[in-house]
């Protein structure tokens, strides 16, 4: 499912686009307005619509190449609202959430914000906070839910199952504010299931201005391997933000710079992550903080 948070009583429209099965492109259109108020945030869901558009998305574009999924929500209603794009992809139940810590040198002040809900206990077995990741595993015998999140920089969460590694990536804006006391990356589990959440910066938007979140989604095989602790997931994905392959001349972390000197097959060179940002189709007056 998506969710919208979002503060005030304006009607938004909420856009949610991907590739069908033929290749031509999928739009779900839904109208929001003001639902059940709960300390000045309205919280909608959108599941069965959601799903009904995600079901023609291409799978095969997926197998270990990717595609862009974009999450629109534009302000409908006379006066200007603050809002955020909340991203929930609920997985299947019995497999792992990896996500990558922030690995930042050494300064003096914090540059890592965890949100810890009130459900959720800190040494709660399901949860391994990893130096390089963090690992949350879904347990069909949870007798209670739990959800975490924090300031992901890096930009992307994975979810291993079944002998498949499901991967979302987004651009972190670190000059902005994000929702939850600035989470980009959330995860939430029951004994159900898994939702590996992502985050845009929260904008104040005028009527008829827009916010655009892009997620890139791919999948690849793993051939046996399971991803249970932090040692499986350094196996699996590394312990440095290169994707280059071994030969690949560039330093560590090339692959967020422009000179990257990678060849044509490097991911640097795949289709770049927008930022969420407002678009600029309806031009609008500014709004009103």
């Amino acid at each position: 499912g998506l969710a919208l948070d979002l503060i005030g009583t304006a009607p938004v429209s909420l856009h949610i686009s991907g590739k069908s099965a033929n290749g031509a492109a999928v739009t779900l259109v839904t109208e929001l307005t003001q639902g059940s108020m709960s300390s000045g945030v309205v919280s909608r869901t959108i599941s069965s619509s959601t799903a009904q558009c995600f079901d023609l998305l291409n799978a095969q574009a997926l197998s270990g190449s990717g595609g862009p999924v974009y999450l629109t929500i534009r302000n409908d209603g006379a006066g200007p609202i603050e809002a955020a794009a909340w991203a929930l992809s609920v997985m299947a139940p019995g497999g792992t959430a990896v996500v990558p810590q922030n690995q930042d040198e050494f300064q003096l002040l914090p540059t890592t914000f965890y949100a810890v809900w009130p459900y959720t206990k800190m040494n709660d077995p399901r949860i391994t906070w990893g130096d390089k990741f963090l690992i949350v595993r879904q347990d069909k015998k949870a007798k209670t839910p739990l959800k975490v999140g924090f300031n992901c920089k890096d930009g992307w969460i994975s979810y291993i199952n079944k002998g498949v590694a499901f991967v979302k990536q987004f651009l972190y804006d670190e000059g902005s504010e994000y929702p939850d006391n600035g989470c980009s990356v959330e995860v939430y589990t029951n004994k159900d299931m898994l939702e590996a959440e992502t985050l845009s910066p929260k904008e104040y938007l005028a009527p008829g201005e827009e916010i655009v979140h892009m997620e890139l989604w791919s999948a690849f095989q793993l051939d046996g391997l399971e991803v249970k602790t932090e040692e499986d997931a350094i196996l699996l994905f590394g312990e440095d933000d290169c994707c280059c392959e071994d030969d690949c001349c560039c330093e560590d972390d090339c692959c967020c710079e422009d000179d990257c000197c990678c060849e044509d097959d490097c991911c640097c060179h795949e289709e770049e992550v927008k930022p969420a940002k407002k678009a600029e189709k309806k031009p609008a007056k500014k709004a009103k903080k």
